[in-house]
């Protein structure tokens, strides 16, 4: 992936993303990327953020709209409760290569890097989990 500098928001998830339905807009609320300077940053952090609610499911596990079981093959396992509606809506953002250049490593590492920041046992837990379901997947 080329390094295109942009403005960034710098917390691209969806619990950061709103859509007027009366004036048809979306709005990006509490935006990171910006700094004093006014610099630009390389906009792969934005699109790897996509991906991290997308494919990730990051927003569900901030909304505990999860369950952690056991599971031999990786010690616990992750369950979300997804509709078919986002299913669907997760299949045409996978088809559509929104984020080229951006691979499940980076969403995994997302998550990895998270465990520190959630300090609420069962979301640190859930982020452990996640990477590990991600990397399995990756790894097929």
């Amino acid at each position: 992936m080329p390094e295109i500098p942009a403005v960034i928001h710098g917390d691209l998830c969806f619990s950061n993303i709103m859509y007027d339905s009366r004036s048809n807009n979306i709005r990006f609320i509490d935006p990171r990327g910006l700094n004093i300077q006014q610099e630009l940053t390389i906009y792969s952090y934005d699109l790897a953020k996509l991906c991290y609610s997308f494919i990730g499911l990051y927003d569900f596990i901030i909304a505990d709209s999860f369950k952690l079981e056991r599971s031999e093959k990786l010690g616990v396992k992750l369950i979300f409760n997804l509709d078919q509606h986002f299913k669907e809506i997760q299949s045409v953002f996978m088809q559509t290569n929104l984020t080229p250049g951006i691979s499940d490593k980076e969403t995994i590492l997302l998550f990895l890097s998270m465990i520190p920041l959630h300090f609420y046992k069962p979301h640190r837990e859930a982020m452990l989990a996640n990477a590990l379901r991600l990397y399995a997947e990756w790894l097929k």
